[in-house]
């Protein structure tokens, strides 16, 4: 083996030196071999997965609400608006606090139900855990009312349910 390759786990590591690389302020590792796979940078894209057996189910990118509820004399220094008028973006969940999402992977879908939420009637399925089958949320078929319709095709996933992983 030549002098500057050394054998570990299986996978040859070539050190270069200084005197290898190419010109005197450009440095080209292109030839190089990719380092080993535990040494490579970990993603830091943020996961949300199953706080049951961790199962990846979503990434940040894809949600479109988390707002946490606001407090109206924070916004409005005068009485606050009737309710009809005041949109709030929180979305609620069976255990608390719930995030919408455009798109979760890892999942299986219950059966459409009609069901009678905070916002009015909708079709909704529930999503559980492909791996362990615990509930996550619910994902919305069809919304009865104009106001909810972007709601349609998306899935609310419920923070209890899930767990923050990568780079938080």
């Amino acid at each position: 083996m030549p002098k500057n390759q050394e054998k570990t786990r299986g996978w040859v590591c070539r050190t270069a030196s200084l005197f290898e690389l190419p010109g005197p302020s450009v440095v080209s590792l292109r030839n190089l071999r990719p380092a080993h796979p535990s040494r490579r940078p970990y993603t830091l894209r943020r996961i949300y997965s199953c706080s049951f057996c961790r199962n990846h189910n979503a990434y940040h990118d894809d949600i479109i609400s988390k707002a946490r509820p606001r407090n109206p004399t924070l916004i409005f220094p005068t009485p606050p608006p009737p309710p009809a008028t005041f949109f709030s973006v929180a979305f609620q969940g069976r255990h608390g606090r719930a995030y919408l999402f455009n798109d979760v992977a890892n999942i299986t879908l219950g059966g459409k139900e009609d069901r009678l939420l905070m916002t009015g009637l909708h079709t909704v399925r529930d999503v559980f855990c492909a791996s362990c089958s615990s509930l996550l949320g619910w994902k919305y078929d069809f919304a009865y009312e104009q106001s909810q319709k972007y709601k349609e095709g998306k899935f609310i996933v419920e923070k209890a349910m899930v767990l923050h992983e990568g780079g938080w």
